[in-house]
């Protein structure tokens, strides 16, 4: 998904928020019309505005501009606002622009999809595990029934005698609420049965009928098991909810149950329970699905990982082996510089052993392994190889998967210095802009180069930087008659 789409359905929490808002507002107005319900989501969103583009801008930058710029939004503005009406408002029209309480719930939201980016982004933790517990599918369902079952008993308890003069006002009244909080827990109780009575019925279809019926049997037993679960289970339920003090109703005033009265075979209780399944099954279904893509993509990355360490297992050997090689040469022509060697040698082998095993280095730990294995050569080849190096200076900012840069100098070294009957010069240039990474390698090309083998080196190297940074690198080789060059680019991130 587009980095920048992914953003916006980053606000989607924020939005929700506000047009929620903007509803129960509505509700509570004594006159209501479709014209005054759309400018009044419209006035909110406006007034909203800078909470989206605070929350916008801080998703694209890191701390601690980033909370500036959330601060900027979600505490100064609303404070200018409320010190601003404060001062000038003179009529009541002004006062609907106090923000007071809709700030609040919108602060909550965005620091809420914060934790969920963090946590999401892979930044595993305690905090982050138990958040992801928390937003599961079971949670949220279970979560968003009793909300709904609390709002029923509040709405009933907000109204004298609800039930017996129906229909009433879909508005919560605190201050009512306060004055007979007995009352409210009378309807509480009852309602939270609702409550289990739905959030049994959804378990029942995804732990049963979903995961054991469907995944294992098919459609056509699936879709059995529902209606037998529908005949089966309606009439019980529906006696159960019946049985409710506040459905002891007379017969000419409709319950709280689909049927709306004391028959407990309704065909509207039938067709509400069939409704819950047929509305549950999707979600299950949606969920599951991006649950097995979850474990598809995590076992592919377990992959990923086990194959780059196969290659950096393949490229280990052959770098000491190569070294080795070097360094027993060395010892034949010089046998006085052969202490700064195996000094070299130490520190690549260190370097091989413990950073090559990191997932990133510094790319000045890298490139101190390169000037590492360039001494080596110099030793190795004498007066007869020249080597000009061109380094970056501010390597320590980025980082880098380790031993990568080393197979374009190697190969430079094998293909154009190690067929070399007399002088030769290689150029190596690494450059960095911004978190770009520039290497160019230009050895000479000896006639018969075509006739030693190339090894796993490069085709090694292409397949790191298709697993590590994918579409995020060029590999390039260009040559004439006379020289080869190889050049990569390879945008790095910083450290």
């Amino acid at each position: 998904m587009p980095p920048t789409l992914t953003r916006v359905l980053g606000l989607m929490p924020l939005l929700a928020v506000v047009v929620l808002y903007a509803h129960t507002q509505f509700l509570l107005q004594p006159e209501r019309a479709l014209g005054q319900y759309f400018s009044m989501q419209l006035q909110l969103l406006l007034q909203c505005a800078p909470f989206f583009i605070a929350h916008w801008l801080a998703t694209r930058h890191q701390a601690p501009k980033a909370l500036w710029i959330w601060a900027a939004g979600f505490v100064v503005y609303p404070a200018l606002v409320e010190i601003t009406l404060g001062l000038f408002a003179d009529s009541a029209a002004d006062e609907g622009w106090r923000i007071s309480a809709l700030w609040q719930m919108c602060a909550l939201a965005s620091v809420l999809c914060w934790w969920l980016g963090r946590s999401g982004n892979g930044r595993q933790s305690r905090l982050s595990g138990w958040m992801n517990t928390l937003f599961s599918l079971d949670s949220m369902i279970a979560l968003l029934v009793i909300l709904w079952a609390l709002t029923v008993a509040g709405v009933l308890a907000s109204h004298e005698d609800a039930l017996m003069n129906q229909p009433v006002e879909p508005v919560v009244d605190f201050a009512v609420i306060g004055q007979d909080i007995p009352l409210f827990l009378h309807y509480c109780w009852q309602m939270l049965v609702y409550a289990l009575v739905l959030i049994g019925l959804y378990l029942f279809n995804r732990y049963v009928l979903v995961r054991k019926v469907l995944s294992q049997y098919g459609a056509l037993v699936f879709i059995s098991s529902v209606l037998v679960a529908t005949m089966l289970l309606t009439p019980i339920l529906a006696a159960l909810l019946i049985a409710l003090p506040l459905n002891d109703l007379p017969d000419y005033v409709a319950n709280l149950t689909p049927g709306g009265g004391q028959n407990l075979f309704s065909k509207y209780n039938f067709h509400a329970l069939a409704a819950v399944f047929a509305i549950t099954t999707p979600v299950i279904l949606a969920y599951e699905r991006k649950q097995q893509d979850a474990r598809w993509h995590e076992a592919q990355q377990q992959k990923t990982q086990t194959e780059l360490k196969l290659l950096q297992q393949q490229i280990n050997p052959h770098f000491l082996f190569n070294t080795l090689n070097n360094l027993y040469a060395l010892t034949l022509k010089r046998a006085d510089e052969a202490p700064e060697g195996i000094l070299r040698l130490s520190d690549m082998l260190r370097y091989t052993v413990y950073e090559g095993q990191k997932n990133r280095v510094s790319l000045a730990q890298e490139i101190h392994y390169l000037q590492d294995f360039i001494a080596l050569q110099t030793l190795r080849f004498g007066v007869r190889g020249h080597f000009e190096c061109q380094w970056p200076d501010q390597a320590g900012s980025v980082q880098i998967a380790p031993l990568l840069l080393i197979v374009l100098v190697e190969n430079a070294i094998k293909h154009g210095a190690e067929l070399a009957s007399g002088e030769f010069s290689v150029k190596l240039t690494c450059e960095l802009e911004g978190n770009q990474l520039r290497l160019r390698c230009v050895n000479p090309r000896q006639p018969d180069a075509s006739k030693v083998a190339g090894g796993m080196g490069l085709s090694n190297l292409a397949r790191r930087l298709a697993l590590q940074y994918p579409n995020r690198h060029q590999l390039t080789h260009q040559h004439s008659e006379q020289q080869w060059c190889s050049e990569l680019t390879v945008e790095l991130e910083a450290c």
